[in-house]
């Protein structure tokens, strides 16, 4: 499963009000594992989510109140053709001294070529997954920091992102990629971003399960898959016989996707801490998600921040900061 609902989730969630009000303050006087993110950080650009095409949204209406009728298992497979295909496979088109630093490597993980970066040659290795239509060096603010602690740096493009290849990505097919990776090397740690949370707590439940306990850190966790599954197909307003035709579709195919949920996943994973930050203004994943998992984890911590919203987050060098601690510490 994957997410081109990220066109559509934003939508989806606009009715949740805002989770945090006021000044920040470093630690919540309810509870003990959540505390707010007291930063100066301005960051200079303001984020903005696109507009759904409203000729686009007349066009799904039109096709699957038309095609789901005559061919049902057609659209069936357009709606997950459609889920789960990046718009943009987010290329490079500048550089920097960190991305001209990185050692590239061609891997191969499932009939699929996976560009990988690496920053350092230390013993100990912290994995970054980024999120859907981005690519692995989008996290690449964490490469100096954590080479200077002594710990080398490894990121890839997922399936059908930057330089890997293929044209579709589904979640556990991502996990998986993360799986091998994690085998491959020693990861002590995971810095992942919205899709990439849900792929590597995926990849250390079902695939990886008896993998060495490691750190992960987890910025703008997405909700599990199934809710954004659904959201999904009632945004594009795809009938309720053909909504549970491409549910149970994809449930055939990845079975573990019934069960899975992060918020319940801690006595099925090798995590040794958790740390999750999200903001309370990012209108993709709200903050409720992150304190669900939060109210069911014993060994998790978060950090709520304010004004940096879903895609600017890991821009801000307190986050950055705070992370890097958690996972040298």
């Amino acid at each position: 499963m994957s997410y081109t609902f990220f066109i559509f989730l934003p939508h989806f969630f606009k009715n949740i009000p805002p989770l945090l009000n006021g000044i920040l303050i470093l630690k919540t006087m309810d509870d003990p594992k959540i505390e707010y993110l007291n930063s100066e950080y301005k960051d200079s650009k303001i984020e903005t989510v696109k507009p759904i095409s409203q000729s686009l949204m007349r066009f799904l209406n039109f096709y699957f109140s038309t095609v789901g009728l005559a061919a049902p298992k057609i659209a069936v497979n357009f709606a997950l053709t459609l889920f789960t295909t990046p718009r943009i496979r987010a290329v490079h088109t500048r550089t920097d001294a960190v991305i001209d630093s990185a050692e590239k490597k061609i891997v191969t993980i499932e009939n699929n070529t996976i560009m990988t970066y690496q920053w350092g040659n230390f013993e100990k290795t912290i994995l970054l997954a980024h999120g859907w239509e981005s690519r692995g060096t989008a996290l690449r603010m964490f490469v100096k920091p954590l080479n200077t602690f002594g710990f080398s740096v490894l990121a890839f493009d997922a399936p059908a992102h930057g330089e890997s290849s293929g044209k579709t990505c589904s979640l556990p097919q991502n996990a998986f990629v993360i799986s091998e990776l994690l085998k491959q090397n020693n990861v002590c740690g995971i810095i992942a971003h919205s899709f990439g949370c849900a792929c590597s707590m995926y990849a250390i439940q079902f695939y990886a399960q008896k993998y060495t306990p490691i750190r992960m850190a987890f910025m703008a966790v997405p909700p599990k898959p199934q809710t954004i599954l659904e959201g999904f197909l009632n945004r594009i307003k795809i009938s309720a016989r053909l909504k549970q035709s491409v549910i149970s579709k994809i449930l055939s195919q990845y079975p573990d996707l019934k069960k899975f949920d992060p918020a319940l996943s801690e006595g099925s994973v090798s995590v040794e801490k958790l740390l999750i930050i999200q903001d309370s203004t990012d209108d993709v994943t709200p903050v409720s998600v992150a304190k669900n998992i939060i109210a069911h984890w014993k060994k998790a911590h978060l950090i709520i921040s304010e004004g940096y919203g879903h895609y600017r987050l890991a821009k801000n060098p307190d986050v950055v900061k705070r992370i890097v601690q958690f996972l040298t510490a």
